[in-house]
């Protein structure tokens, strides 16, 4: 059957009423049920406690923020002095309320960050505005003293747009300026220096790459302003902006292509090697490593060739340490790894010509995850989180030359985490590859096929699966569930080589391995597979649904949100050759026959009966087209299969709308899966468990019948036995032995 096309249509008239008929069912299925609204107040209600952990970052003596609470479900950027938030001093400052802007424009406006100018005290910035939470963004100029927008402005219209300041008039700018002006992939082609007072139109371009190329990214690190041209996902010519009174200048720098910049460490540029670099025949760097070049020898002599530019080894991953991220100020680098899955922060220094590593350094729980938040500029200090499955973030002040750790914040706890526990599995996958994967449970689990169990993954993009706590989820542990994550090929949790096994020409390999997960479940007697359901979103959306519809009769329940479906076809919707390097280009015949085999949409068939299915995504999702789950649903549904199908207004691609939307998209989740698991398992166990009854009644009585037989028997042999005895010699005979 054919899908409709007026489904590629964001906004038809056409798709616009078969959204809302599809919302409107499913509002009525899942808000009615009488534990929603309870749900939603308990997600809720710990978003207002004055002691919550934030994502803070240095500013000088201050810190600052973004909040969203109740009373502003959009949220606002705040400041505060350092010493009164480790005092829990409610004394902030608002740079930016979203909730009032939103109000005052009539537009569901979501938040990105500042662009600040340094020219003038960072009292000027630009702010990236997204409306509904689209990757898209509006840029407006900003006075941050008076918190007002600057009339006559610099203000650039909603587009994928990048931009630096070059000084306090001008603007290095890549955005859209016509069509001959963007990448095939949608993104900025070219480069112009906007000066104040001046249209894009009137601006000059300074810098432009080719249309086959993903597009252009602009970044200022420190005192250095880059250029960054991505040939594809992985691959990118990174360019140092130079200018002087009357040019400004490109200057290629000789990395490898896939290298990448993570930061500068006093002059010198951090780079992260994906692959074996050979500078010279007699110095060579491995791949899967932190390196470090000389930028500013290369800002002198921009021509110099690599070999010159004193590159050293910082940090060496080997075969199976991921790194996650990278950080420095002018005294330390730290680094963020999973050493064979175990979160660990390693701080190097520079001494005597070489980096070395502090072994003192903080070391956490395992099973956990640890993150640096932020390092201070003026003094040795970082901000740390800390949480695991079980334990909420913990935020700490780290002091890097004494080695001194404090806890100053907590966040409070969403379920008592005392009943459960947290272990590590592996499964075997099809190739014998052993697949780890974090079970969250009852202390008391029973291993009889009848816990309802969920299931998540990712699997794609070098995305590392880490311990985090179950803000959401947990309430599910408290309705019986067993929470499984699974850490598949594809990702990055045990490094490069772990993620190349999973993607391009690989993909099937990370449906192998969640099915693994699923088959070892069943098969321990944690689950049965009407009783586990599958969730994911985005690539983790084509993970379980192509799982499902490879093997449907695994899975009892299905969360499909933002997914990729339509394979055969995704590079023709948003920014989809953006991602060839992951998936391959389907135009080419050999990937397309690959892909062919797993894409979701292309393999459902009409004689085959596929679990319940919840499809969520939203209008303004314009990384992954809304398409992908309105074709899913519209087949799924004319095979007459039960699926549930939802589409937000806003929220894009990531969840970022207002607080209250986000907390809905939870709830209507969990009552899903309540519904089609655990209610269904309760039932099964109880059935179980009178069976269990009836087989112990009916086992109990006949060894008591038995027992009342033989004694029965033993009366009349014992009676004859005297009648004999009595007419015998004497009257006795001996008893039989």
């Amino acid at each position: 059957m054919r899908i409709p096309t007026s489904l590629q249509k964001i906004h038809g008239k056409s798709a616009k009423a078969w959204v809302q008929r599809q919302n409107h069912t499913t509002e009525n299925i899942l808000y009615q049920h009488p534990e929603f609204h309870q749900i939603e107040h308990r997600l809720l209600s710990t978003f207002n406690a004055s002691n919550r952990t934030y994502d803070i970052s240095y500013d000088g003596d201050d810190f600052t923020f973004y909040q969203k609470t109740t009373d502003h479900p959009h949220g606002r950027k705040l400041r505060i002095d350092q010493s009164a938030y480790l005092q829990y001093a409610p004394t902030t400052e608002t740079l930016i309320d979203m909730d009032a802007l939103c109000a005052q424009e009539n537009k569901e406006w979501v938040f990105n960050q500042f662009i600040e100018e340094e020219f003038n005290g960072k009292t000027v910035c630009l702010v990236s505005l997204s409306e509904g939470g689209c990757d898209s963004c509006v840029l407006r100029e900003y006075n941050l003293a008076t918190r007002q927008f600057i009339d006559n402005g610099f203000y650039i219209e909603d587009a994928h747009s990048d931009a630096i300041w070059l000084s306090t008039d001008s603007l290095l700018i890549a955005t859209n300026v016509g069509q001959d002006t963007l990448t095939t992939s949608g993104q900025p082609a070219i480069v112009r220096i906007l000066k104040r007072g001046q249209s894009l139109s009137e601006a000059t371009t300074l810098f432009a790459v080719n249309r086959s190329s993903i597009g252009i990214e602009l970044s200022e690190i420190g005192s250095y302003q880059f250029l960054e041209e991505k040939t594809d996902f992985y691959c990118s010519h990174l360019y140092l902006i130079q200018q002087s009174d009357t040019t400004i200048q490109f200057d290629l720098l000789p990395i490898p292509k896939d290298a990448e910049l993570v930061d500068i460490f006093n002059d010198s540029a951090l780079i992260r090697l994906r692959s074996t670099w050979i500078v010279s025949e007699n110095k060579t760097f491995p791949g899967n490593s932190i390196m470090s070049i000389d930028i500013e020898k290369f800002e002198a002599h921009p021509r110099t060739l690599a070999k010159n530019l004193k590159p050293k080894l910082c940090f060496y991953g080997g075969d199976d340490i991921a790194i996650e991220s990278v950080k420095s100020n002018n005294t330390h680098i730290f680094i963020e790894i999973l050493n064979n899955l175990n979160s660990e922060i390693v701080i190097l220094t520079h001494k005597n010509n070489r980096f070395v590593r502090d072994h003192k350094a903080p070391v956490f729980p395992s099973m956990g995850h640890v993150k640096v938040v932020s390092i201070s500029l003026n003094n040795d200090t970082a901000i740390l989180h800390y949480q695991n499955y079980l334990t909420p973030c913990e935020q700490y002040l780290y002091h890097v030359k004494t080695h001194e750790l404090t806890c100053i914040r907590r966040n409070a706890p969403r379920f008592n985490a005392h009943n459960y526990e947290v272990t590590l599995h592996k499964a075997v996958s099809r190739d014998g590859t052993k697949i780890p994967y974090y079970m969250i449970a009852s202390k008391t689990l029973m291993r009889d096929g009848c816990n309802p169990t969920l299931l998540y993954g990712y699997g794609g993009f070098s995305d590392s699966i880490t311990p985090h706590y179950l803000n959401t989820t947990g309430l599910l542990l408290e309705e019986g569930f067993v929470y499984v994550e699974a850490c598949i090929r594809g990702g990055g949790e045990l490094g490069p080589n772990w993620h190349s096994a999973g993607s391009s020409v690989n993909k099937q390999t990370s449906f192998d391995d969640f099915i693994a997960v699923a088959e070892s479940l069943i098969a321990e007697k944690i689950t049965s597979p009407k009783f586990l359901g599958i969730q994911g979103s985005s690539n983790g959306g084509l993970l379980v649904a192509a799982c499902a519809i490879e093997i449907p009769s695994y899975f009892g329940a299905v969360v499909c949100e933002v997914p990729l479906l339509d394979m055969l076809h995704y590079h023709q919707f948003c920014v989809g050759p953006i991602w060839y390097a992951e998936y391959g280009n389907p135009e080419d015949p050999i990937m397309r026959a690959i892909i062919k085999k797993y894409s979701p949409l292309q393999n459902i068939r009409s004689d085959v009966r596929y679990p319940p299915m919840f499809i969520q995504t939203a209008t303004t999702d314009d990384r992954v087209h809304p398409y992908h789950a309105r074709a899913m649903t519209h087949r799924l549904q004319h095979f007459n299969n039960e699926v549930l199908f939802y589409e937000d207004e806003y929220g894009g691609h990531t969840g970022r709308g207002n607080l209250n939307q986000g907390v809905r998209d939870h709830a209507r989740v969990q009552i899903f899966l309540q519904e089609k698991l655990a209610v269904p398992a309760r039932k099964a166990r109880q059935a179980l468990q009178s069976q269990m009854t009836q087989h112990r009644f009916f086992h109990v009585n006949h060894v008591r019948k038995r027992a009342r037989a033989g004694a029965e028997e033993a009366v009349v042999v014992e009676t004859a036995a005297a009648a004999s005895e009595s007419s015998s010699v004497g009257g006795r005979v001996p008893r039989k032995r």
